[in-house]
C-alpha cells in the first residue's frame, strides 16, 4: 500500500521486492482510474511505471469483450461525428467497424501481452453492429435545416458544454474528470455493450456530480442503455445537495491519493 500523504509527503512510493518505484501522479482522476487505484494500488502503480523492456508502461492485457467495448464506443463516436460533419452522406457502420478494428490491430501489434491479430479475428462484427443499431436509435441527430446551432439557453447554462457524444466533464476545483458517452439537452446517457454491473450506476452518478460542478445544475435525466439486449435503466436523479456531498467526498478521495 502507498504511504499516507500525512505520514510521508512527496510523490507516491511503492516497494516491490528490492525495488522502489515512483509512478507518475496522474493529471486527472477519472471514475475508472480512481476505482483501479483503490482496488489495488500496487497493480495501479505497476501499470503507471515506465518499464524499459516494454519501452514505456506495461501494456494492457486486453480481452475479446474489452476490445469489443472499445470498438463499440468508437463506432458511436464516429456516428455522432459523421452526423454533424457529413449529414447529407450515409453513415456505413459495417465499413466503419472494420476500419476501426484494423486500426486497433495496427495500434496493438507491438503489445507483447496479446496476439492482436488473433484477438482481432475473434471480434464479432455482427454482434457489434446489432448493439450499435440499438444504441444509435437513442442518439438525437442534429437538425440541419439551415445552420446547425445548439440551444442557446442550454449552451448558456452549460457554460460551453456541448451536447454530443463523448463529452468531457472536468471538475473546475479538482483533478476529477469523466467522459460521458452522450449528453443531449441535459440528459446524460451511458451506453454499455456488455451485461449490467453494480458499478455502472455509481459511474453514472459520478458523471452527474461532475455535470453539476460544470453547469451548476442537476442533469435532466440519467440513463443506462444496454445495447446488446436493447434495455434502458433510468436512474433516479439525486437532489443537488446529495450530488454536492458526493462531489466533496470524491474530491477528498482524489486528494488523499496525491496530496493535492
Amino acid at each position: 500500500m502507498p504511504p499516507s500523504n500525512k505520514e510521508v509527503p512527496g510523490p507516491l512510493t511503492f516497494l516491490i521486492g528490492d525495488f522502489t518505484i515512483h509512478p507518475e501522479i496522474p493529471g486527472s482522476w477519472s471514475f475508472s482510474r480512481l476505482r483501479d487505484f483503490e482496488d489495488c494500488p500496487m497493480r495501479w502503480a505497476l501499470s503507471n511505471t515506465i518499464v524499459p523492456c516494454f519501452g514505456g508502461t506495461i501494456p494492457q492485457k486486453l480481452t475479446k469483450s474489452g476490445v469489443e467495448g472499445i470498438l463499440f464506443h468508437e463506432l458511436l463516436e464516429s456516428y455522432d461525428q459523421h452526423s454533424r460533419e457529413h449529414h447529407d452522406a450515409r453513415f456505413r457502420p459495417r465499413s466503419t467497424s472494420l476500419a476501426l478494428l484494423e486500426r486497433w490491430d495496427r495500434k496493438n501489434e507491438s503489445n507483447s501481452r496479446i496476439n492482436s491479430k488473433a484477438l482481432a479475428g475473434q471480434i464479432g462484427i455482427e454482434d457489434l453492429l446489432t448493439a450499435f443499431g440499438q444504441a444509435a436509435a437513442y442518439i438525437v441527430r442534429p437538425d440541419h435545416k439551415g445552420a446547425s446551432k445548439p440551444d442557446p439557453v442550454q449552451s448558456n447554462k452549460c457554460k460551453g458544454l456541448v451536447s454530443h457524444a463523448e463529452v468531457w466533464l472536468r471538475d473546475p476545483e479538482s483533478k476529477l474528470c469523466g467522459r460521458a458517452d452522450h449528453i443531449q439537452s441535459g440528459a446524460i446517457v451511458d451506453f454499455k455493450s456488455g451485461d449490467q454491473r453494480a458499478d455502472h450506476i455509481e459511474q453514472l452518478l459520478f458523471y452527474a456530480a461532475l455535470y453539476l460542478a460544470v453547469t451548476g445544475e442537476t442533469p435532466k435525466a440519467l440513463r443506462l442503455i444496454y445495447a446488446a439486449r436493447n434495455s434502458i435503466l433510468n436512474v433516479p436523479i439525486p437532489r443537488a445537495t446529495v450530488l454536492r456531498q458526493s462531489l466533496t467526498e470524491m474530491r477528498h478521495r482524489g486528494q488523499a491519493h496525491t496530496g493535492r
